[in-house]
């Protein structure tokens, strides 16, 4: 009857409605990815492709199979490292810190995005030998002579006290007025020396003005010259912190919201003549939101009393670290030692210090998204032990003197967990 024919459509309405939603929905919808704790070999790469997003070139019949083999390596890595982690037999050799699955697990490690051009090793690498700490200095100046220093280079604002004077923990994202902006992800451009640069520069903005702005990275990954090629050609192939700088002292810096993120070089989002003196740190009313800084200030190096007292009078410090063992860092407190050889690649920023269960360890923010490590942060054990860069061309090096000849090539003493002590740059608004 009539009535049935109705309830029959009734019916068959919502299941087409229910199978639509599905549809629909499905695309969009990502999995939760197992708390550390409980992952094991259950958890797939079918898996973690639907978790994390992933697709693949269609028209490549080995891409897939060739991602799968690389998440099934990681997955025996994690796996081994975290059964040492949350054993509880051998105690004393536990490791500080757990791994975890995240969205760098199906890339080669050249593929895992850095910043300082990792091309121009090992044909640039130095036979090992011992390096004074004024001569690391020298190594790291494009001009490669204490004569010739950086336009914009300043003294370091505040005196390095001893640490007794220090506040016991240091935590720039607990500040009642926020002057901290969210993770931010800097994908496969290798322009971490554009992300720490900026990003240290934000929170000095916010301190000095009370207004937390995200600001351009795109800007000098696409603007800011680099013909010494320190830590790399520029853009995507790498830069350094002083190159930022350099720029931006110069230039000014639009908000990203201006200027966006476009992880390649974009020369038309360039100024086309150095503004004038006046202008400099003024909103400029025919280009939105321009800011400025007065230069910045290099401290001393492997000096953990002076990157301490940076950050804790100063803001946020960028810093020059050894990322190796970042991959798949979960959370803890990092604690792999260095060994003899360290090799810098990569540059994050320093936003705090603390003490965590009796362990010291340095609070720094990463460039690998918030779903990276502790919420886009990671925390790395303080300690003073050293080790030798012997391939510093392909870190803060820079490859050309002014003049045009190659410089000398030397390994460079390093020290902190990590290389943490190393460089470290702080923005001077």
């Amino acid at each position: 009857d009539e009535e049935e024919l109705l309830s029959t459509m009734r019916i068959v309405i919502s299941a087409s409605f229910t199978l639509l939603c599905i549809q629909l929905l499905y695309p969009c919808v990502s999995a939760t990815p197992p708390d550390a704790s409980n992952l094991d070999v259950s958890y797939t790469f079918n898996k973690y492709v639907v978790d994390f997003d992933k697709s693949y070139d269609d028209n490549n019949e080995g891409e897939y199979q060739k991602r799968k083999d690389i998440f099934d390596n990681r997955m025996i890595e994690i796996l081994r490292h975290n059964e040492a982690y949350f054993s509880e037999e051998d105690v004393m050799n536990r490791p500080g810190y757990f791994m975890n699955a995240n969205h760098l697990m199906d890339l080669e490690i050249s593929e895992i995005p850095k910043g300082f051009d990792k091309s121009l090793s090992p044909g640039w690498a130095a036979n090992q030998q011992q390096i004074t700490t004024s001569m690391t200095r020298d190594l790291l100046s494009p001009t490669a002579s204490t004569e010739e220093k950086y336009k914009y280079e300043k003294k370091l604002p505040f005196e390095c006290n001893d640490i007794s004077t220090l506040p016991k923990e240091v935590d720039w994202r607990k500040k009642e007025l926020s002057v901290i902006t969210p993770p931010k992800d800097q994908g496969g451009c290798g322009a971490c020396w554009a992300f720490g640069s900026v990003t240290a520069l934000e929170t000095q903005i916010a301190i000095k003005t009370h207004k937390l702005h995200v600001l351009s990275e795109e800007e000098p990954i696409s603007c800011a010259k680099n013909p010494d090629q320190c830590g790399g050609t520029g853009g995507c192939q790498g830069a350094i912190a002083e190159t930022a700088y350099e720029y931006i002292s110069t230039y000014g810096i639009h908000t990203n919201e201006n200027t966006p993120y476009e992880a390649r070089t974009d020369k038309s989002v360039c100024p086309k003549q150095e503004p004038k003196p006046q202008l400099r740190g003024l909103v400029d009313d025919k280009s939105p939101a321009v800011y400025t800084m007065k230069g910045f200030a290099v401290l001393p190096a492997n000096d953990e009393k002076c990157l301490m007292n940076a950050v804790a009078k100063h803001g946020s410090v960028a810093i020059a670290v050894d990322a190796s063992h970042f991959n798949f860092y979960g959370g803890g407190i990092m604690d792999t030692p260095n060994g003899k050889n360290i090799d810098i690649d990569h540059l994050v920023v320093l936003e705090g210090y603390g003490t965590d269960d009796g362990v010291d360890y340095w609070l720094v923010r990463n460039s690998w998204g918030p779903n990276w490590g502790e919420n886009g942060y990671i925390r790395i054990k303080r300690s003073q032990d050293c080790g030798y860069d012997t391939t510093p061309l392909n870190a803060l090096h820079c490859k050309y003197k002014p003049d045009g000849n190659i410089n000398p090539v030397h390994p460079v003493k390093v020290c902190g967990i990590a290389g943490v002590l190393y460089h470290s740059v702080i923005p001077i608004v």
